[in-house]
């Protein structure tokens, strides 16, 4: 029943800006642009569980979003977006503010958002919820994480960005910022299963700061490189039956993309690869045991869409993680994935995707307790509705 009242609100929320715009255009002023989503999905997997209970199917797999953008003065933008979703034993359905800012832009060359502004990762990081954007269902989960959606969406501070025709197409974006984290959302339920405690009590960093870089020497390539660096990051979980308390803290936690993709009038290249630095420590008391820890994970892929029709794509992509760089033997997984998307309108998408993965790398303990399968399949399905105004 939450499921349902949580997707009609969002509906009725999407809905209600058009209506309000067409009733004697009250908003004429402010110049306002609305915009809505929802998508229902099936997730299916064989051999492992994957982000929960997926061996029998699901439909634990959602998303639903309203955003509003006003131009009351020239230069001036300010926009807002509210998200929920359910992947299966992720988010539940819990509402988040995404990104809200105001953006002020003197010319091409410079610009400035202040708020909580959206997060340059990769090639789509800016885009993680614009599904006709893409062909495939999921983004690789490598460079964005799929249960771990929350950390690197947005930030609260400001941004600097602009673009320079200089040598084909240079444009850049520097940031300062904090992170807000809900402990109920992805990112804590992700410290649950690595062990942190039965209860995520807080998470916390001092700050966010990185950059992106993208070059287009013509109107087909592009080359991109992104970084963030989570500075003073915390995290606090507890087991209460045993009566202890565990204390997560890195200095600084690194993630560095690059990227190439090419864009031809009949398909789409891309390739990215990312990698993670992170150093810290557990301490867990009243025990006053200090566990180090490391992340060095390495990952990538490169992928390619065919676009055969106005209203059809297909699309295929080889994707590889790592564990430990320095032991590619140890924990990795290699995942061959194939997608379509047909698009019977140009706001209304069905897809399906399946991949099959080898290596056990991204199965949860907390699915296979037992161990998982080093070879298992994922059947994903989903289709997708936006409202534009």
């Amino acid at each position: 029943m939450s499921r349902r009242v949580t997707i009609l609100g969002f509906f009725v929320a999407a809905i209600a800006p058009g209506w309000l715009l067409a009733v004697e255009d009250p908003l004429a002023p402010l110049r306002l642009e609305a915009h809505g989503l929802a998508s229902f999905g099936y997730l299916r997997s064989w051999r492992n569980d994957w982000l929960g209970e997926t061996k029998e199917g699901t439909t634990e797999f959602w998303e639903a979003g309203v955003n509003a953008v006003a131009r009351p003065a020239d230069h001036l933008r300010i926009g807002a977006q509210v998200f929920a979703r359910d992947l299966g034993r992720y988010d539940n359905g819990k509402v988040q503010l995404d990104w809200a800012y105001a953006d002020w832009r003197h010319n091409d060359l410079i610009g400035v958002q202040v708020g909580r502004f959206k997060l340059p990762v990769g090639l789509y990081g800016e885009a993680l919820d614009v599904d006709a954007g893409r062909a495939s269902i999921l983004l690789p989960p490598s460079v964005y994480a799929l249960r771990t959606r929350d950390l690197f969406i947005s930030a609260n501070g400001g941004k600097v960005y602009g673009f320079s025709p200089t040598a084909g197409g240079l444009a850049y974006q520097l940031y300062l910022g904090s992170k807000d984290f809900d402990e109920d959302l992805g990112f804590g339920t992700y410290f649950k299963e690595l062990g942190l405690g039965t209860d995520i009590d807080e998470i916390s960093a001092s700050a966010i700061f990185g950059g992106m870089i993208h070059w287009t020497p013509n109107d087909e390539i592009g080359f991109r490189l992104s970084f963030a660096d989570v500075h003073g990051f915390a995290v606090v979980g507890s087991t209460p039956d045993a009566g202890l308390r565990t204390t997560f803290a890195a200095d600084d936690y690194i993630h560095g993309v690059s990227s190439v993709v090419w864009e031809g009038p009949q398909s789409t290249w891309a390739a990215e690869y990312v990698r993670i630095y992170g150093r810290g420590t557990s301490t867990i008391e009243p025990l006053g045991l200090v566990v180090p820890f490391q992340d060095d994970f390495e990952g990538g892929y490169v992928s390619a869409t065919w676009h055969l029709r106005p209203w059809l794509d297909l699309y295929a992509a080889g994707e590889l993680n790592f564990r430990d760089p320095d032991d590619r033997s140890d924990d990795y997984s290699y995942t061959a994935v194939l997608a379509t998307a047909f698009m019977p309108r140009p706001n209304w998408s069905f897809k399906a995707e399946f991949r099959n993965a080898w290596g056990t790398l991204g199965v949860s303990s907390t699915d296979e307790p037992d161990g998982a399968d080093g070879i298992w399949q994922i059947l994903a399905l989903k289709t997708t509705l936006d409202f534009c105004w």
